[in-house]
This record gives structure tokens, sequence and C-alpha cells, in this order.
């Protein structure tokens, strides 16, 4: 039996398809996960951006801790203007960078995805700065600096254990 030729190039154009799809479904899974590790590891890089930021600020301020953002905005101005959000592309603004209190102070290091630091949320690829000011005092004793991912919760890692934990920037 002869196979005529258009038949024979719809079988040829089936079976690229069919080689496409298949390359698809078995690189796609690492393509998502590659760029979901990217995602984060910009906001680490970020968060470390503005920890810089607050370092220079407390270098210059001998010792007092920033009491909000717009403490630093100048800081971070002077080290290269506002990094860019991995998720939306532009800029971050000041408004990006949430703030928050803690009651605690041992909330500052607390990894704990049920925890304090665990419980926060934020617009994806933004960041928070939080600080610890005991009861009648003025300046913050502690800080803590968290990230958000694509889900709008906080950025975390596994540890040797693959137990799950909140990544935390804080004062060493």
């Amino acid at each position: 039996m002869k196979i005529s030729p258009v038949l024979y190039r719809v079988v040829e154009v089936l079976i690229v398809i069919a080689v496409g799809v298949l390359l698809f479904i078995t690189t796609y899974p690492q393509y998502k996960d590659i760029k979901e590790k990217n995602l984060m590891a910009d906001v680490k890089t970020n968060m470390y951006f503005l920890q810089a930021a607050v370092e220079h600020y407390i270098a210059d301020n001998f010792g007092k801790l920033p009491k909000s953002v717009d403490d630093i905005v100048s800081y971070i101005e002077q080290e290269g203007g506002f990094p860019v959000n991995p998720c939306t592309k532009r800029p971050l603004t000041r408004v990006d960078i949430r703030e928050g209190k803690y009651e605690y102070p041992w909330m500052v290091r607390d990894e704990d995805p049920n925890g304090p630091n665990g419980k926060w949320e934020g617009a994806p690829g933004t960041m928070m700065y939080i600080t610890f000011t005991p009861e009648n005092a003025e300046e913050p004793f502690d800080y803590a600096i968290i990230g958000f991912g694509a889900d709008g919760k906080p950025l975390f890692y596994l540890d040797s254990a693959k137990k799950k934990k909140i990544f935390v920037l804080h004062k060493e």
C-alpha cells in the first residue's frame, strides 16, 4: 500500500509536535523551579541591600537603629537607589518597604513558619523592616528584615534536616 505525500507530511508534522510536547512536559517543571529560585534569590539580594542601608545608618548615627524606613531612604539612594522588584520588574519605592513592630525581643530572630515572622504578608517581591523597641525606650533595640515571594508570603529555606524556616535578616 502506498502512502500519499500529504498523509506522509501530516504524520511528520504530528511527530514534530509530539516531540515538542514531550520536551515541554519534561523541561517545564525544571524551568518553573529555576524561575522561582531566581525570584527568591533576587528578593534576598534586595533584603541584603536594605540591610546594608540600615547598617550604614547605624554606623553614621553612633549605633542608633533607624526608627523607620524614612530614616534610611537617603542611605538607599546613596547605595544606588531603590532596587528592582523581581516580580514587577519596576524599581521598589518607599511604599514597597513596609514597617512593623515586635512585642518581644525573641521575635526578631524567630524563623518558625508558624511564628511571628511567618505571619507577615506583603505584595510579591517587597520587603518589611520590623523593629523591637523595649518599653520606656525611644530608640529601637533590634530589627529584622523579611522579604515576600511571589505568593506574598515570607521567603523560606530548608535547613539541613529539611525543615522549613523563614529567611530573616537581623543585626548580629
